[in-house]
C-alpha cells in the first residue's frame, strides 16, 4: 500500500469550514483506507491506498458529500510527489518565515501564460514560483492586500494552499505512517 495525502480545500478556515476530524478518519476507515491520520483540522489526510490518484480524490470527495453533505475538493499528492515538493523549495530562506510562505497544491500543471500572470502580479518584496503541480508563495509583508493571492485564487485550476509548516508538518506524518506500516 501507497503512502497518499489527500488535501482537502477550503476546511478549517473559519467556523462554516470547520469538519470534524475523528468522524473523518472514522467515515474513511469505514471505506476501507487504512492508517487514516489528518493533521491539524484543516483537512490534510494521511492514509493507506493503493489507488489512482484522480479515483482516491473522487471516493474521498464522495465520502465528504454523503457522510458530511460537503462538496469539498480533494487534492491527492503521494508521499514522494510530497516529498520532492518540500526538496525542491525555490525559497530555502522564506521557510524561516512559515506563516508568510505557502505552498498551493494544483490539480494540474498551469500554462507558461498563467505562470507569467501570475508572477507579475508579485509586488514589493513578494516572490511565486510554479514547479510541476507546486505553486510557492511568499508573502513577508503579509497577506492583506496581496495581489498576487486575489490571482491564485482565481486560477482556473483547482488549488488548496498551506503554510510552510503544515506542508513539512503533513511530510512528517506520512513519513510516519510509511514507517508504521512498512510490511503493508
Amino acid at each position: 500500500m501507497n503512502v497518499q495525502i489527500a488535501f482537502l480545500r477550503g476546511v478549517g478556515h473559519g467556523p462554516g469550514d470547520m469538519l470534524d476530524m475523528p468522524a473523518l478518519r472514522e467515515a474513511l476507515a469505514e471505506a476501507g483506507f487504512a492508517a487514516v491520520r489528518t493533521y491539524l483540522g484543516s483537512g490534510n489526510v494521511v492514509l493507506l491506498d493503493d489507488g489512482e490518484p484522480g479515483v482516491l480524490a473522487a471516493r474521498v470527495g464522495e465520502i465528504l458529500q454523503k457522510r458530511f453533505d460537503r462538496d469539498i475538493h480533494v487534492i491527492v499528492r503521494s508521499l514522494d510527489e510530497l516529498s520532492e515538493a518540500v526538496a525542491r523549495n525555490p525559497f530555502p530562506d522564506a521557510a524561516a518565515d512559515a506563516e508568510h510562505y505557502n505552498v498551493a497544491f494544483l490539480e494540474t500543471t498551469l500554462d507558461q501564460a498563467e505562470v507569467e500572470q501570475l508572477a507579475v502580479l508579485a509586488t514589493g518584496r513578494e516572490r511565486v514560483a510554479v514547479i510541476g503541480r507546486e505553486l510557492y508563495g511568499w508573502y513577508p509583508d503579509g497577506f492583506a492586500g496581496s495581489r498576487l493571492i486575489g490571482g491564485i485564487m482565481g486560477l482556473p485550476v483547482p488549488a488548496t494552499a498551506r503554510d510552510w509548516t503544515t506542508v513539512t508538518g503533513v511530510l512528517d506524518l506520512a513519513r510516519e505512517v510509511r514507517a508504521e506500516n512498512r510490511s503493508r
